[in-house]
């Protein structure tokens, strides 16, 4: 898996690429084929723009993005995600992913559901529209039967890798379905 690092330049001493350059090295030594923008260009007094340019390029024949701590407040890695995002990239914390397994990450601990908390405590349905509705909001209008549907999938798949895993937590990666909603949600699905 290809994997693009985003995070914040502008601001940190040496633009912050010591910790760039440990990501990729850490991500490395598990598998990933990384693309870091700190080798991409090398010049530290490059123009914002010009990096950028150099950078996306790069970022759209990746598979995933890792995001770096501060990411949110970095006008380009927010770009970056956002732009990733929208390609229908996968998007990951970077300090979350702790292997490889074939060419989907593993994702750490503080990712896991547990199991009990999805067949035992699954919100009513009318907390899902609730907490689906307001993000569907931002590229369509919420059609209900969609989100009943999606929600029965969702509950479809749950408990088929509950069945899978009954002794322990679900890690994300392995449930066989997610759900974007801005996808969903758009006319075109």
């Amino acid at each position: 898996m290809k994997l693009y690092i985003a995070g914040p330049m502008t601001g940190y001493p040496d633009l912050n690429f010591p910790t760039f350059h440990a990501e990729a090295a850490r991500l490395r030594a598990m598998g990933f084929e990384i693309v870091n923008p700190a080798e991409i260009v090398t010049d530290q007094n490059a123009e914002w723009l010009t990096c950028m340019r150099a950078d996306i390029k790069q970022l759209v024949d990746c598979d995933g993005i890792a995001l770096l701590p501060g990411w949110a407040k970095s006008r380009g890695a927010a770009i970056e995600q956002h732009l990733a995002r929208a390609l229908g990239l996968r998007v990951y914390q970077a300090h979350q992913i702790v292997g490889v397994a074939g060419d989907m990450p593993v994702l750490s601990g503080d990712v896991l559901l547990r199991t009990s908390l999805l067949q035992h405590d699954a919100p009513p349905r009318a907390d899902v529209h609730q907490l689906v509705a307001p993000a569907a909001m931002r590229t369509d209008e919420v059609d209900a039967e969609r989100v009943d549907s999606l929600q029965d999938c969702f509950e479809r798949d749950v408990n088929a890798t509950s069945d899978a895993f009954p002794h322990g937590d679900l890690r994300l990666a392995q449930m066989q379905t997610s759900i974007r909603v801005g996808d969903a949600f758009s006319k075109d699905a």
